[in-house]
């Protein structure tokens, strides 16, 4: 009696072979599958054939969630891609990425701590939060507006 590979694990691998590697749902949507089916082929045929089906080639970064990077699988035997041990240069780009988003509502905390701390009472200008980054010239000159 021989064994033959399931047909599901033969059209990932073969979807693979045709557009690429890929991550788990980039191939759940190629092949229009839910995410649990599409995760448990991979996992059990990386389980049952380890380094001989599918490998982690690529690592890309999550962008739904706070979770681990998400790994981009190709149908290759060979070992998986280590994961990028470097935490501190991670969280260092993270929180960079932060402030760059949210540097209105950092500003103006720090301008309400300011005021607070000198004793004196500021009227938080919401019209200031809705410039793009580019107008810090006009930023600066609506908070003084306010605060006179």
């Amino acid at each position: 009696m021989t064994h033959r590979a399931p047909p599901v694990r033969n059209a990932v691998i073969a979807v693979l072979k045709e557009h690429g590697p890929m991550t788990i749902p980039e191939i759940a949507d190629h092949l229009a599958w839910d995410l649990p089916r599409t995760r448990s082929v991979i996992a059990n045929g990386r389980r049952l054939h380890p380094g001989k089906l599918f490998r982690i080639i690529a690592y890309r970064r999550a962008t739904e969630s706070k979770g681990k990077d998400t790994g981009v699988f190709a149908a290759q035997a060979g070992p998986d891609k280590p994961r990028n041990p470097d935490k501190i240069a991670r969280r260092k780009k993270t929180q960079a990425s932060y402030r760059r988003r949210h540097q209105a509502l950092i500003n103006a905390r720090h301008r309400q701590w300011r005021a607070e701390k000198q004793g004196r009472e500021l009227v938080p200008n919401i019209w200031a939060t809705l410039l793009p980054s580019s107008a810090n010239s006009v930023r600066a000159y609506m908070s003084a507006m306010v605060q006179a």
